[in-house]
Formats: C-alpha cells, sequence, structure tokens
C-alpha cells in the first residue's frame, strides 16, 4: 500500500483515539501555521558505503533487480549546539573478522570504500570531526555506528535498549536518554512516545519500535523532515510491505509493531503531505536542506 493504505488492522478503541488526539492536534498545528523554532539552519544527508540485495528475495510481485541501499547520515546544524549527527554509517569495522559480521555480509553484501567514512564526508564540506558535539543514534546495527569511533568527545542520545547495546567508549564523553515526554505535540497524534531532546522543539524524537527494540526517529520542523531511520526499506517500497518475504520478516524483531509503526508514518504522511520523510535505506543522491527547502522529497 501507498502512503494513505492501511498496514494492518487496528481495533476501534485505538482507531476512535488516534483520530481524536490526531484531530486535536492537527488544528492546532494548522494554527500554528509557518512559525518554526528558528534553531536547525540547514542538514546535509550523507551516503557512507552501502549494502546489496535483490528486491525479488526480499517482496512478492517485485521485479528480481539487485538495488543498492546507501547508509545515511544526516548532519544537522543547530544554531545552540553546532553540528550534530543522525548515526554514522559504515566504516572499514564492518570488514573486521567475527562471526555476525561475516553473517551481516552474507546476506547482505557490502560496498565500502576509501572516502565514504563519515568523517572523510564531513572534511571535503570544511568541518573538522572536534566540531560534532552531539550523535543522536537511531539504532545499534552496523550500518547505523560505524563511524561512532572516528569523533572525540561527543554526547551519544538514543533510548535505552540502543544505548545499552554500544560499548564503553573512550571517546564518548557522556550518553543521554530522552527524558522529556511530549503530550501536545501534533506527532503525539500518530506515535506513543514524542520526546522534546533539547528542550526547544527544534528536534523531535519519535519512537518506532518494530525493526528494533528503541529504534529512534527524528522530526526537524525547521525544515519539514521525518527521519525514519528502518522503519521502511524505502520510500518507494512502502507499498510492498505486506508482500514482505518470509526470510525479510524475520529480521524484523517484531514484524507485528513494523507494520504498526509503518502505518502510522503512512497516517501522518497522508495527513500532513508537505512532510518529507526519509528512510535510511531511500535511494537518491546526497543533498542539502535549508529551512525554505519544501518541493524535494516525498
Amino acid at each position: 500500500m501507498g502512503w494513505g493504505g492501511k498496514m494492518r488492522r487496528v481495533d476501534e478503541k485505538e482507531r476512535m483515539g488516534d483520530m481524536k488526539r490526531a484531530g486535536k492536534i492537527k488544528i492546532q498545528e494548522e494554527d500554528y501555521g509557518d512559525r518554526k523554532p528558528g534553531k536547525v539552519t540547514e542538514a546535509t544527508l550523507y551516503h557512507c558505503g552501502y549494502c546489496t540485495n535483490n528486491l525479488g528475495v526480499l517482496f512478492r510481485g517485485v521485479l528480481w533487480e539487485k538495488r543498492n541501499f546507501p547508509a545515511s547520515v544526516f548532519r544537522i546544524c543547530h544554531k545552540d549546539f553546532g553540528e550534530i549527527l543522525y548515526d554514522t554509517g559504515y566504516s572499514e569495522d564492518i570488514f573486521r573478522k567475527g562471526i555476525f559480521l561475516w553473517f551481516y555480509r552474507f546476506i547482505l553484501p557490502v560496498c565500502f570504500k576509501k572516502g565514504d567514512r563519515i568523517d572523510e564526508k564531513l572534511a571535503l564540506d570544511g568541518i573538522s570531526r572536534e566540531n560534532v558535539k552531539i550523535i543522536l543514534l537511531s539504532h545499534n546495527h552496523p550500518d547505523h555506528i560505524g563511524g561512532l569511533s572516528c569523533f572525540p568527545k561527543y554526547e551519544l542520545i538514543g533510548f535505552k535498549e540502543v544505548l545499552k547495546q554500544i560499548p564503553v567508549m573512550s571517546n564518548v564523553r557522556s550518553r543521554r536518554e530522552p527524558k522529556k515526554l511530549m503530550e501536545d505535540h501534533f506527532l503525539c497524534g500518530y506515535f506513543q512516545r514524542v520526546y522534546d531532546l533539547f528542550g526547544d522543539g527544534s528536534v523531535i524524537g519519535v519512537r518506532l519500535d518494530g525493526h528494533c527494540k528503541g529504534q529512534m526517529g527524528l522530526w526537524i520542523p525547521d525544515l519539514k523532515l521525518f527521519l525514519a531511520a528502518d522503519a521502511g526499506w524505502g520510500r518507494d517500497l512502502v507499498r510492498y510491505t505486506l508482500s514482505m518475504r518470509l526470510a525479510p520478516r524475520l529480521i524484523q524483531r517484531n514484524f507485528f509493531q513494523y507494520k504498526d509503526t509503518l502505518g502510522r508514518i503512512c497516517r501522518m504522511k497522508k495527513d500532513y503531505p508537505w512532510i518529507q520523510v526519509f528512510f535510511s535505506h531511500d535511494m537518491g543522491r546526497e543533498k542539502r536542506f535549508w529551512p525554505k527547502y519544501r518541493k524535494d522529497g516525498i
């Protein structure tokens, strides 16, 4: 199904509750107009390596064709906190020995070359590793945590289930879980856990369980960007979710939650078509976003 499609059956009580909350908050959002926090000045999408798979292996009813799934990293430029990263892509660590990484590369062949590492990408844009003071982590899979060791003395922010799986690292200054739970934000009409990460409304963390427990998506109102991590394989593949084959279903921690989370994203996108939704493995080119940027995306 597309953005408006139903991903699962929802019981009447939950459906009415979601509609009631969404309706109430939607009016507030419309009243909010075009005013934004004004804290995020730009964002840049980088591709830090990629893995490959065949679409026919993933979904029924899809052409058998090979596709590259980029490991996306978002750089967020914040007026108060400077350079912030959302995930860190692959690094050379993906080629280390070990049964887990061997199996990962077996089912998802990885391409990573010199110049693909996130700190190298940033350097080309004139940004030093020392300038990155905060890393927001969606989850702890290899294509998201590869560059964590590239930056000195930063704060790592993520949900508890994700942070506890990251080993102690000397270059991590501190770790923090989102604490400021929001109750009156328009996203509360779609998602059960919504957090103000910095207390200024500039970057909102959203819990997107299913692919793994504690996956964190982001809403950046200044740019109208909703970053959905691995809540889906890609924007053009959302419609095939219910046709996903058994093997990729088993990769998800909880496929029922996976469908539920993706359904919530679809309902949000249907109600607010101007929101640009990006998944970590979306196809396309690296690009930059500014506050007045509205036309690209979906």
